[in-house]
């Protein structure tokens, strides 16, 4: 009613969510199943939290347990080894081998990425319903695929008998993962600040999905994330 008689615009939609657990336990100090926000900082960065709570968020009013096994796997697994890994490697290996500099991308590259730009719609529209955990489902199809795609190609390989496809390739890949970059970026706010950085540009916004990044050097890698050891 104060907003409403202050003239601000009200909310629309609540986003509510259950209680959160920690290993299947109510959060207590005694039991030390109370974890503070500021404790976890000082271990982890709060990349690996948000995407851990957004794998698991929808739109029920449901409990959400940090099951710390689970978290590991998670971070390690999806959000290193399958999404972050590709950065990973294609940027490493295009430094090596180009000087950091970006080539052109094919037509069967541009059929990869244009798959992974369909999916902008569907996605902003499951982080409008707040179900966060279907959008990152998504990503992580993207993610397979680039992964498949550059497995086949196997570049560490081709570079010794094709350098221009090999740049192909590792454009192609890094296209693509500056447009998960960019689906990620409402969960990974500071994780896509980073990729901003690797390829020269600012901070991400929703219509810089429309562009491809092509012919230009990009900035020395740096690595976004590390695994988490148990």
């Amino acid at each position: 009613m104060m907003l409403k008689t202050a003239g601000f615009q009200t909310p629309k939609q609540v986003f509510v969510h259950g209680m959160l657990t920690v290993n299947g336990q109510k959060l207590s100090k005694s039991k030390g199943t109370f974890i503070n926000a500021r404790t976890y900082l000082k271990h982890f960065p709060a990349d690996y939290l948000r995407y851990y709570f957004a794998s698991k968020l929808s739109d029920g009013i449901i409990d959400l347990d940090l099951n710390l096994d689970e978290f590991v796997s998670r971070v390690n697994s999806e959000l290193i080894g399958k999404i972050t890994n590709i950065a990973s490697r294609g940027f490493q290996m295009l430094q090596k081998n180009f000087q950091g500099h970006l080539g052109q991308i094919d037509q069967e590259g541009r059929e990869l990425l244009d798959k992974a730009l369909s999916l902008a719609d569907p996605i902003a529209e499951l982080y409008e319903k707040r179900q966060f955990s279907k959008a990152l489902v998504h990503i992580r199809e993207i993610a397979d695929q680039a992964n498949k795609y550059f497995d086949d190609y196997t570049p560490w390989k081709l570079i010794k008998e094709d350098p221009e496809k090999t740049q192909v390739v590792l454009t192609t890949i890094l296209n693509i993962f500056r447009v998960m970059t960019i689906y990620l970026q409402p969960v990974l706010p500071s994780y896509a600040r980073k990729v901003s950085a690797l390829f020269g540009e600012p901070t991400y916004r929703w219509q810089d999905l429309s562009k491809v990044v092509e012919d230009q050097a990009t900035n020395p890698f740096q690595h976004i994330l590390k695994r988490v050891e148990p």
